[in-house]
């Protein structure tokens, strides 16, 4: 619901940028990107990891006391629901398919 050139709320990628030690890279891939260059709301974000991405879901609902839910198990996608300037901000984590973003 951040409808601005930067889509990342401050707090949100300040949160991220402290795991990219565990995580090594964290990429915003979908819609997220497009209606950034269309100056439009953002209405969700998409995040591949190339590992752990159930157990990050997991810590940035529970660092933004919010609530997490395993949406794949088997392909490892999970959604965290959080709230943010009184915004609620629906963001899910999956692996990366393959050796790279394409």
């Amino acid at each position: 619901m951040f409808k601005n050139k930067n889509a990342l709320h401050s707090r949100l990628e300040a949160f991220l940028s402290s795991q990219t030690s565990v995580y090594q890279e964290i990429f915003l891939v979908g819609g997220a990107i497009r209606n950034t260059f269309l100056n439009e709301e953002v209405e969700d974000f998409d995040f591949v990891v190339k590992n752990n991405s159930i157990l990050i879901a997991k810590k940035l609902a529970d660092y933004f006391k919010g609530k997490f839910y395993i949406l794949d198990k088997q392909r490892e996608t999970a959604r965290a629901l959080i709230v943010l300037d009184s915004k609620k901000i629906k963001i899910d984590f999956s692996l990366i398919s393959g050796n790279s973003l394409e």
